[in-house]
């Protein structure tokens, strides 16, 4: 039996932490699964709850030689086979203790994000220990071709998600007081800078205004470091009663099938797996050409494409679904037919592939 021991850093529950708990639930024969998550964190509760072995840490900041001497002492401990690093904090404790404690377990990196990873942290990427790097999109990986040295290290796996029925047809509508002459346009993603959130309210505008459609808009995410920001700017606009913030939502992909149009508008993607989720809920997409999104949403096959940060564009695109029956029910179903080729198990499958070529 060979242990997978998975580092990561955050405390929220976001895209990232979603797509552990599928590895762990789709194991596959040969391998145990641990975590090693702060103390408090969303995964360390969740993996209590699942019954499985988990350590943790406390962590005080970005770089924590506590951390790093503790994940060697729960590698030695727990014979640790392979280590799977999933954020770049997590990253930080493994090179700290790759070269302060002499941890020399071969890892595996999971890199979601899209941007370039600057020339004086490239190193990290190039640690030794480090056996394959597992990239969220052809995209992010072809940009991570410009830091690391062996190439052949990179590796793409699209995120999963698991189909779930659609079982609330009309949860929105009741927890708001929407009419159901009123559509319903909403965006799933935290309040965060790269979600392009300010985009999101001047395409809900141009809709409002420019083409006089009756609509709420949904910001459906936990509040991040653009939260303030959107809020205000929903305020200043007169907008606070056409654009409203849910916040997180429980269950949330048997509630989606309620939208009628799903507007991701993000200025950077690795990949957009809550896309997938839309896809599986039936709901036509339109989206930005940002990152990794073009890879899932196919521009006349599975979705609408607009340039980043074009809400013109972008509000065109959502009248043509209004107003084109034929042309969004063959989106929704050719994105539907799409979304079988990003499911929870092909990910996790995929991923088990790269643990025993690390052993090999």
């Amino acid at each position: 039996m060979k242990r997978v021991l998975h580092i990561s850093s955050a405390k929220t529950w976001r895209g990232g932490e979603q797509q552990i708990a599928y590895i762990l639930e789709n194991q596959s024969k040969g391998f145990e699964h641990m975590v090693f998550a702060p103390k408090g964190s969303e995964l360390l509760k969740w993996a209590s709850t699942q019954g499985l072995n988990s350590i943790g840490y406390v962590k005080h900041s970005g770089f924590s030689l506590r951390a790093s001497k503790n994940l060697k002492k729960a590698v030695r401990q727990h014979n640790i086979d392979v280590l799977h690093v999933h954020d770049a904090h997590a990253h930080n404790t493994l090179f700290l203790a790759h070269h302060i404690f002499r941890l020399n377990t071969p890892a595996v990196l999971s890199r979601r994000v899209d941007f370039t990873p600057s020339r004086t942290s490239s190193f990290k990427y190039n640690l030794k220990a480090i056996k394959r790097i597992v990239c969220v999109s052809d995209f992010v990986r072809s940009i991570m071709q410009k830091r690391v040295k062996e190439t052949q290290k990179l590796i793409t796996i699209h995120d999963g998600v698991r189909p779930q029925k659609q079982e609330h047809k009309s949860f929105f509508r009741k927890t708001y007081n929407i009419s159901k002459d009123t559509l319903l346009i909403g965006n799933v993603a935290a309040l965060a800078d790269h979600k392009d959130y300010p985009t999101f309210v001047r395409t809900a505008k141009e809709l409002l205004e420019k083409h006089q459609i009756k609509a709420k808009f949904l910001m459906i995410g936990i509040d991040a470091e653009s939260s303030v920001e959107v809020k205000e700017m929903i305020a200043q606009l007169g907008l606070s009663d056409k654009i409203l913030h849910t916040g997180y939502v429980t269950d949330l992909k048997s509630k989606l099938s309620e939208l009628d149009v799903f507007l991701f508008t993000s200025k950077e993607e690795g990949l957009g797996s809550s896309l997938i989720d839309a896809f599986n809920a039936k709901v036509p997409v339109v989206a930005t050409k940002a990152g990794g999104i073009p890879e899932i949403v196919k521009h006349n096959q599975t979705g609408l494409l607009a340039d980043i940060s074009d809400y013109k564009q972008l509000a065109e695109h959502v009248m043509y679904l209004i107003k084109n029956s034929k042309e969004r029910k063959k989106l929704i179903d050719q994105a539907q037919e799409s979304a079988l080729n990003f499911t929870d198990k092909v990910m996790a499958e995929k991923t088990h592939e790269v643990y025993l070529k690390v052993l090999l």
